[in-house]
C-alpha cells in the first residue's frame, strides 16, 4: 500500500494491475455513449464519453497517475 495514495486509490491500482483492460469500470449506456463507473471507492469520471476508446484512453490516463505518483515515493524510499 502506497502512502502517498488514499485506500480507495490503492484499491483501484490493485484491481486494474491485476485485472488489466478487462478490469476497467467501463458500461454502454442505451444511448450508444459510454460511462465510466465508480470503482473501489474511486469515483468515475462525472462526464458521458462518445466513443469506448475514449473512455478507455480515461481510465488509463488515470491509472498512470497512481502508477507516477506511487512511483514518486518508492523512488524517496530508495533515497
Amino acid at each position: 500500500m502506497y502512502d502517498t495514495l488514499s485506500e480507495a486509490e490503492n484499491n483501484f491500482l490493485r484491481h486494474i494491475s491485476r485485472w488489466g483492460s478487462s478490469g476497467y469500470p467501463i458500461q454502454k449506456l442505451s444511448s450508444g455513449k459510454w460511462i465510466w463507473n465508480d470503482c473501489w471507492g474511486c469515483k468515475g469520471a462525472p462526464t458521458v464519453y462518445k466513443t469506448q476508446r475514449e473512455v478507455t484512453e480515461a481510465i488509463e490516463r488515470y491509472h498512470q497517475s497512481l502508477l507516477d505518483r506511487a512511483g514518486e515515493e518508492a523512488r524517496k524510499r530508495s533515497v
